[in-house]
């Protein structure tokens, strides 16, 4: 907020702003500057914004407003662990299982085997998206979900 408030154009700097607002379930006012950020970052090519804008868009599951960016790169052409973590977790949101996975994989977590049961399981891919998006107790609720299922299937 400091850097805001001494250069108020800081396109990236009010993205993150938008991606905290949004962690902290303030949708409103992360929608609000992140559509400042990305009306701002449209001359410098900088996809930062619209990335960390698809997640709040995901969240709410308004895909048609996600950028096509998010659609069409492929996990190969990430080359840094944020944007892959990024990509991984928006398709997450959507129930986007498998690119999900090959995104998740990039960007450094441990793979999961092809033939792994658990690699079928989106709801355990939807809780390593939440525990690392910081979400833990919405993390805790899906966790205690599907331990009840597991139970009751004996």
């Amino acid at each position: 907020r400091i850097l805001l408030e001494s250069h108020p154009d800081q396109y990236k700097a009010m993205a993150y702003r938008g991606e905290f607002l949004y962690y902290q379930g303030l949708n409103a006012e992360a929608e609000r500057t992140f559509a400042r950020a990305i009306e701002l970052s449209k001359q410098s090519g900088e996809r930062v914004p619209e990335l960390l804008a698809a997640m709040l868009y995901a969240s709410q599951g308004q895909r048609d407003r996600i950028h096509p960016v998010v659609f069409s790169t492929p996990p190969e052409g990430i080359v840094d662990g944020d944007g892959a973590y990024w990509l991984g977790g928006i398709h997450c949101i959507l129930g986007d299982r498998d690119k999900a996975f090959d995104f998740i994989e990039r960007e450094g977590i441990p793979a999961i085997a092809q033939d792994d049961p658990r690699r079928g399981d989106l709801d355990l891919l939807r809780i390593r998206a939440l525990v690392g998006l910081g979400r833990t107790e919405e993390a805790a609720r899906t966790a205690a979900v599907l331990a009840d299922r597991a139970r009751a299937r004996g």
